[in-house]
């Protein structure tokens, strides 16, 4: 009898292990909802075509990472460093990126449609074939920047600094100064 008495509890205990197995793995969130999970996959350089809209990246260094293609919609960037980053064909459609620092960052088929850049360094980046269409560069530095063949329908760039950037075929007349 006291063999089948431990077989119940062995089986008892086991069963509250699968419970709260179950309980935790339904409340577990995405990789990138955890602060020390995203730090993990950043540490790494590359996250390509991930999903990252809605972040808190304020202040994060996030040089010479490797976002292709990736979602950051919506999230806030805010101060930044995104220095050599890749975002080729990212989605930064009304992400905060105020005060970023993006010097040479390559962007270029990026969509970026309503994104703050306000005072931001984007010095030397690749913006080519991009949407950034109602952004807003005021006081941002893009400076030596490609801005060929951008949409730049109703984005402000009052006191940003356009020297010598490339805007071969970018229609600025229905963008704001």
């Amino acid at each position: 009898m006291d063999g089948l008495k431990n077989v119940f509890l062995h089986l008892r205990a086991l069963l509250v292990v699968f419970i709260a197995a179950i309980v935790l793995a339904q409340s577990m969130k995405s990789p990138f909802d955890s602060g020390l999970q995203l730090e993990s996959v950043m540490a790494h350089g590359r996250a390509p075509y991930a999903t990252l809209t809605g972040l808190d990246l304020r202040g994060r260094d996030l040089r010479y990472i490797d976002l292709t293609g990736a979602d950051l919609s919506n999230s806030d960037l805010r101060g930044a460093n995104l220095m050599y980053s890749i975002l080729t064909g990212a989605n930064l459609t009304g992400a905060n990126l105020e005060s970023a620092y993006l010097l040479g960052a390559r962007m270029n088929g990026l969509v970026a449609i309503g994104a703050n850049f306000q005072r931001s360094v984007l010095q030397y980046t690749d913006f080519q074939n991009g949407d950034v269409s109602n952004a807003d560069f005021s006081g941002a530095d893009l400076g030596r920047s490609n801005l060929s063949y951008l949409n730049v329908s109703e984005a402000h760039f009052s006191n940003a600094n356009l020297n010598g950037a490339n805007l071969a075929a970018t229609d600025l007349s229905t963008a704001h100064d």
